[in-house]
């Protein structure tokens, strides 16, 4: 097995450092220690992988969230809503099962 750092893992996944952060200190992930360092297999990754849930675009979000549009990107650009900036642009994508833990907890109101 190969171990699989950080910056590359990320890379693998499509998602930030901070955001795979995240799901490792929730337990989201499979992955190890190596000194201070997170390390991973390609195994555990692709695990990952076939267990997320679908990723929709900015419209889709804003109509099950009840939103205009323009209020989604300013929670994005707040970073007050989950959301997968992949472009550094205004394209956002949006985990269903974590919006719609969102919208079930009154988080996301306008």
């Amino acid at each position: 097995m190969s171990t699989i750092y950080l910056d590359e893992a990320s890379r693998y996944l499509g998602i930030s450092k901070k955001y795979l952060y995240r799901l490792t200190s929730e337990k989201k992930i499979d992955f190890k220690k190596q000194g201070k360092r997170l390390v991973f297999t390609r195994e555990q990754l692709d695990r990952f992988k076939g267990c997320r849930a679908p990723l929709i675009e900015i419209e889709k979000a804003a109509e099950l969230c009840g939103l205009e549009v323009s209020t989604i990107q300013e929670l994005c650009r707040q970073k007050l809503i989950p959301a997968y900036n992949k472009l550094g642009t205004e394209f956002y994508l949006f985990d269903v099962l974590e919006l719609d833990i969102w919208i079930k907890k009154g988080l996301l109101k306008d």
